[in-house]
């Protein structure tokens, strides 16, 4: 689990979604994620289960990077949790860490979000519901 953890957050960190410090508060010192109670996992129907730090770290840097992109703060941080729910309909944890260290490589961007253009399949479906 730790070294799935590390992954997440290299690739994150390398797609600009976390920074050095988010990574650092996010590692205890036996450097595994810490557990909080308020820590909440997205479960539905159908859907993978992904743990709850890997949930809040890429919804609230994600809602950063599209604050930065111009989208109001409420948009963005729905649009995140949205794109969130989209990767889970279709993939394990996993799946959508190595989707994400693969959109780290690309050099085109969605003009919508200015996130990695093989990730706009996540969040097309989002930005029309707040539209």
């Amino acid at each position: 689990m730790h070294r799935q953890f590390k992954t997440i957050a290299v690739a994150l960190t390398t797609l600009g979604m976390l920074g050095t410090t988010q990574i650092a508060q996010a590692v205890n010192t036996q450097g595994t994620p810490e557990r909080s109670p308020s820590t909440a996992t997205l479960i539905a129907a159908n859907t993978h289960t992904y743990s709850g730090q890997f949930v809040e770290l890429y919804t609230s840097n994600c809602a950063q990077r599209l604050t930065q992109h111009g989208k109001p703060t409420g948009v963005a941080k729905s649009t995140c949790q949205c794109s969130m729910k989209q990767m889970q309909l279709q993939h394990s944890q996993g799946e959508a860490i190595s989707i994400l260290l693969g959109a780290q490589l690309s050099l085109s961007k969605d003009a919508r979000t200015g996130l990695p253009t093989q990730l706009s399949k996540y969040f097309t479906p989002c930005l029309a519901e707040v539209s």
